[in-house]
Parts: structure tokens; sequence; C-alpha cells
């Protein structure tokens, strides 16, 4: 499945339930947008990686504001890497925007020139 599940109406949701239900019967990640959760980093809009039982077993263990802060580093650098990620794919339709202007340019003065030669001759 390529759609994101926050991507899904009512309809689509009746339809593909048993897709839906294989994605998120074992989750492994958390959306930081929706909060929604899903075996699959394609299937959410802004995934993060969920700790797994050992590492919820060692968080448990230490005092509250440890725990504040290791999760706020956590978020820091998932959301850093998800802007990141945000930039260049920007980036990269901008690159494909321009492109697709330049040959829109290309084709149109061509069609100018083919006209100026009718009228030169």
């Amino acid at each position: 499945m390529s759609k994101r599940l926050c991507k899904f109406d009512r309809r689509e949701i009746r339809h593909t339930l048993g897709e839906i239900h294989h994605l998120v019967s074992a989750p492994k990640f958390l959306c930081l947008s929706c909060a929604r959760s899903a075996n699959q980093l394609s299937s959410l809009c802004k995934p993060v990686e969920l700790p797994t039982p050992i590492q919820q077993v060692a968080l448990a263990e230490k005092p509250p504001s440890q725990l504040n802060m290791m999760m706020s580093v956590w978020d820091k650098k998932a959301l850093k890497q998800l802007k990141k990620q945000h930039k260049d794919k920007k980036a990269r339709k901008q690159i494909k925007k321009l492109i697709r202007q330049q040959k829109q340019l290309r084709k149109e003065s061509g069609k100018i020139q083919k006209r100026l030669e009718k009228i030169a001759c």
C-alpha cells in the first residue's frame, strides 16, 4: 500500500480494512503528526521508531527527568532528520519544475523561430 494512513477517507477504510489491520497489528513506528501507528515506515506522514520492549524497560528504570531529556533528544534527532528529508524532497521538486519550464520554453522558442523563418522567406 503506497498511501499513508492519514490520507484514507471513510469509504477507503471500509474497503481496505484487511490491509490496514495488517499494517497496524504489530506497530514499530509512530507518527509525530497524527499519532497513528504502523509497522511500515512508508505508511505514516512523520514516522518515528517506537522503542523496543528492552529499551522500554531501560527507560522505566531511569528517573523521570532523565526520561524527559532522552525523549526530547530522541524527538529532536527525528525531527531534524525529517526536516532534512523534507528539504531534499522540496529541492528535487523545484528542480523538476524548472526542467519542465525549460522544455516548454524550448518548444515555444522553436515555434517562434519557425514562424520567423516563414516570414523571412
